[in-house]
């Protein structure tokens, strides 16, 4: 029994459970002859969208299969148990992925330790090994990119693109957030990030909003689109509600993780809108974003193997 459910509910799910299978045996056995009036292919007057219902016995057949899934029913609830009762096996799930693991560990544990201790930027050698950086390491970004398959493709895409949803980073062009050196990648997945681009609705009116908006365009050199003389009256309110963040000169800030608007690079860009739609929408209504923490999801060592291979793909 386990200690951790009242003795009530172990005594229910017991009992319940073999009252159902009891019940199926004797419900078989007083069903499977049923006298009929001697009429073959008598029906039972029952029908239904066109089907009678024909008053025959079941097949032998069927019978047997039935008898045959009620003991294997009460064979498999003896041998594995259920919550409460550990079976003539002991066996448990979480026991199973108890031991996996630890075999695991076992046999990978020193793999990881090794790499665990290698620089991602910086060459590192021992005794018995020429310099060598994780970064260079053909086996280690092997297992860096399946780590990377199996936790971080649903947001940033198999290539890396961020195209498999609307507002992911994109992994493979120069925009960085948060810096794009080694430790700051591995920071970023280690620590997760949380972006947050405040609402402006509530602080400028419609009108203000157009004019930053196409201040904004011209920053990222999309003058030809701009309305420049919304834009110039833009200017002076984006040094006064925007500046702090994204600079002066609009470059961003690796601090604040605030975006650069020069580059033409842009997190929140919907296909279905034009671009000013899109950055009207942002300073109007903010942007919300979290990069979720995988220190204690993953491991360190995992982390600094994901950070390896997304490190060693930006230098390409």
């Amino acid at each position: 029994m386990n200690n951790n459910i009242p003795l009530f509910w172990n005594v229910w799910i017991f009992g319940l459970t073999l009252i159902v299978l009891v019940g199926l045996v004797i419900l078989l056995h007083f069903t499977r002859k049923m006298k009929g009036d001697g009429e073959p292919n008598k029906t039972t007057g029952h029908v239904f969208d066109g089907i009678e219902e024909y008053n025959n016995p079941l097949p032998k057949w069927w019978l047997y299969l039935f008898y045959g899934t009620i003991i294997y029913g009460l064979g498999y609830f003896a041998y594995y148990g259920y919550a409460s009762f550990s079976g003539l096996t002991s066996w448990s799930s979480a026991s199973q992925l108890q031991e996996e693991q630890a075999e695991y560990d076992a046999e990978f544990g020193p793999v990881f330790d090794k790499y665990f201790k290698m620089s991602l930027d910086e060459f590192i050698s021992d005794e018995n090994t020429a310099p060598e950086q994780l970064a260079e390491n053909e086996r280690a970004l092997a297992m860096g990119e399946q780590i990377f398959r199996n936790n971080c493709v649903i947001c940033h895409g198999v290539d890396k693109t961020g195209q498999s949803a609307y507002g992911f980073p994109n992994l493979t062009d120069d925009d960085w957030l948060h810096g794009s050196s080694a430790e700051q990648i591995e920071k970023t997945i280690q620590n997760g990030r949380r972006g947050v681009m405040p609402a402006q609705k509530d602080i400028l009116s419609n009108e203000q909003i157009k004019q930053v908006t196409e201040y904004v365009l011209t920053l990222s050199e999309n003058d030809q689109i701009a309305d420049l003389e919304l834009a110039e009256k833009g200017q002076e309110l984006f040094k006064s509600n925007c500046a702090i963040c994204h600079g002066m000169d609009g470059k961003g800030s690796i601090d604040f993780g605030s975006a650069n608007l020069t580059d033409d690079i842009w997190l929140f860009n919907n296909p279905n809108l034009q671009l000013r739609e899109d950055i009207n929408f942002t300073v109007k209504f903010g942007r919300n974003s979290q990069m979720p923490a995988w220190k204690n999801i993953i491991g360190e060592k995992k982390a600094h193997l994901a950070a390896a291979y997304i490190y060693s793909e930006s230098l390409k």
